[in-house]
């Protein structure tokens, strides 16, 4: 089997061309690197520069990736990703002095990445959070009495706990990623919004970071004294609804599958389970 030169694309749009138009069930399960490069995309300027590979055997995809600096890399679902094409990436990234923190993608896909990058770098694998990933095209679910508002930027202190409350939940602690500058900024972005009922906040969501198709809906999160009330499935299916209403073909979210609660929630109102997603981090350097 020839073996194809992975290339580094400076452009997101270049390497989404090169990886080509996608069916809409391919693209849900690709979510998380596309909107990655829409949001590079968006950004703009140099510090987009080697941050997306891709390869091609011939007029076969061997494999693409997208990864942002500090960050995880993120493998895209539909090459080939056979063990010698992880390896080429990984001595590629190496080679140009890539260092990784961790991967996170489809399952199957990122146990093997890991194993590649693992061995050429005698680092060792430890899986940080399993995740499912939904996907929704039609909302079968009504939201409960109350209102979707977005939140404004006198609500910043607000939303501020509620995010660093969001992030312990998930994982235990804040992560490097949390910051008060970053949560400023998404706030400014209009994509957070509060469920709220008669007149007060009970729940949060966000929905951005869109592909061309699709919305990602994230930062779902009611304080522990107002949960079991129902408010999260509604600023979903509310939120979801708007998405679909304003032209999107579909959202997509991503849950703990340690947490039968709120798979079951995001089912109820849609949500169907497009994949397996695993994050591992790489130990001892790396």
């Amino acid at each position: 089997m020839t073996r194809a030169a992975w290339r580094f694309f400076d452009d997101p749009a270049a390497l989404v061309a090169e990886v080509g138009p996608m069916e809409m069930d391919l693209e849900i399960r690709n979510c998380l690197p596309l909107s990655i490069c829409r949001r590079l995309a968006d950004a703009g300027g140099d510090d987009r520069q080697t941050l997306l590979y891709a390869a091609r055997d011939g007029d076969v995809l061997a494999g693409a990736a997208v990864r942002t600096p500090g960050r995880n890399i993120v493998p895209l679902s539909g090459p080939r990703w056979d063990r010698g094409d992880l390896l080429m990436l990984c001595d590629a990234l190496i080679s140009s002095g890539v260092d990784l923190p961790g991967v996170m993608g489809p399952a199957s896909l990122a146990r093997a990445f890991a194993a590649a990058w693992c061995d050429r770098r005698q680092t060792a694998p430890a899986i940080k959070m399993e995740l499912g990933l939904y996907g929704l095209t039609e909302v079968r679910l009504e939201p409960g009495p109350g209102s979707l508002e977005k939140a404004l930027p006198g609500d910043s202190d607000f939303f501020w706990e509620w995010e660093k409350s969001f992030c312990i939940d998930c994982f235990g602690e804040l992560q490097p990623h949390v910051i008060r500058e970053a949560s400023e900024r998404l706030l400014a972005s209009g994509e957070v919004h509060f469920w709220t009922v008669d007149g007060e906040r009970v729940s949060m969501a966000a929905s951005g970071r869109n592909t061309e198709r699709g919305a990602i809906v994230n930062l779902v999160y009611t304080p522990p004294a107002l949960r079991g009330r129902g408010y999260a499935s509604s600023i979903v299916s509310a939120l979801s609804r708007r998405q679909l209403d304003s032209g999107l073909a579909y959202c997509t979210l991503f849950t703990d599958i340690a947490n039968p609660v709120s798979n079951s929630i995001y089912r109820r109102i849609g949500y169907e389970y497009a994949g397996g997603f695993t994050e591992i981090a790489f130990l001892n350097g790396g």
